[in-house]
């Protein structure tokens, strides 16, 4: 049986949950056995417990808020490259150096590295200059 990959996220889900299990436990334990033993005086201490739920709850925010906001680059970069025009996709078949004609599959290699290639398409000769 193939074992599954531990997240972040499941990591900190499961790390929550443990300690909420460690604070109810603790709550059974003064509330309900000490009340009954007719042991007043003992308390534990949760400063500890609190401080690690805090943490925790902040980091595990930290998370969901940072694969929503890749969620929304991932989709805006989609957008953009569903927006080309007719008259764009026509032009961008070829070499913006040498006016070669390039494949569908190497305009959107060129397309798809915006940093490198600066919105530009090129064919495999002018890609291999630009890179170095």
């Amino acid at each position: 049986m193939k074992r599954k990959k531990l997240t972040i996220s499941t990591f900190l889900f499961s790390a929550l949950g443990l300690i909420v299990m460690f604070k109810i436990f603790i709550y059974v334990i003064e509330h309900f056995v000490f009340q009954v033993t007719g042991e007043n005086g003992l308390k534990v201490d949760e400063s500890d417990l609190n401080i690690a739920f805090v943490i925790v709850v902040v980091l595990l925010l930290i998370r969901i808020s940072y694969v929503i906001v890749k969620d929304k680059m991932v989709s805006a970069n989609k957008v953009k490259y569903t927006n080309i025009n007719v008259e764009e996709t026509s032009e961008s078949f070829a070499c913006a150096e040498c006016g070669k004609k390039v494949s569908e599959k190497v305009r959107d290699y060129c397309l798809e590295r915006q940093n490198k290639f600066a919105g530009q398409v090129y064919c495999y000769d002018h890609q291999k200059m630009i890179s170095t």
